[in-house]
């Protein structure tokens, strides 16, 4: 038998070969690299420092880049971005905003990073990429980062109700002010359509 009668007769099945050969997969480079784009930005936000009266937890810039890298990458290319970035905080590059980094009280804000933009990679895929669907998306990394955040913090402050006061009210408005910002990037810019194009969570 030639190898031309084991090719798909009909239109239908030689349509389906032909559409699925052109949706190529991101070059490699472009899967490495943009991981490491946002590990780096990560880092510069997390120079961004501001002290909050009252409480060992800065205020950073960090969770508005966890919130756009959920929003726009696929799940596994934005999970790799914040592993990276906590396995080169943890070998000892100055690139977390406490000295302390994971054994701080600001440790689980940190570990919750890869889940929270995972959570969001997941629920901020489909077509389309609503409104609705991208402030879900944000809204559940959000409580993923202040649950894992809060619950680590009562530890090392003794209590819940310290670790609320300190480590979650006083961030609540900022945290709602680049929600908004993070959303509309996304929404405007259609950035999700780019970053993953040639995946399945294109929105």
């Amino acid at each position: 038998m030639s190898i031309a009668g084991k090719v798909p007769v009909g239109s239908s099945g030689v349509l389906q070969w032909s559409t699925s050969s052109k949706r190529s997969v991101r070059p490699i480079a472009f899967q490495v690299a943009i991981p490491v784009l946002f590990c780096f930005l990560i880092s510069v936000a997390a120079q961004v420092r501001i002290l909050v009266p009252g409480t060992l937890i800065p205020m950073t810039l960090q969770s508005l880049i966890v919130l756009i890298a959920g929003l726009i990458l696929p799940p596994s290319m934005g999970v790799a971005a914040l592993l990276l970035y906590l396995v080169v905080g943890s070998a000892g590059a100055p690139v977390f905003a406490s000295q302390l980094g994971l054994a701080g009280v600001t440790g689980g804000y940190l570990l919750a990073f890869p889940v929270s933009v995972l959570i969001m990679g997941f629920l901020a895929s489909g077509n389309p990429a609503s409104w609705f669907r991208l402030l879900f998306a944000g809204i559940a990394g959000l409580l993923v980062i202040f649950a894992l955040g809060v619950w680590w913090a009562s530890w090392q402050l003794g209590g819940w109700s310290a670790a609320v006061g300190v480590g979650a009210l006083p961030f609540l408005p900022k945290a709602m002010i680049e929600l908004v910002f993070a959303v509309s990037l996304v929404r405007f810019l259609d950035l999700r359509r780019f970053f993953c194009r040639g995946t399945r969570d294109v929105g």
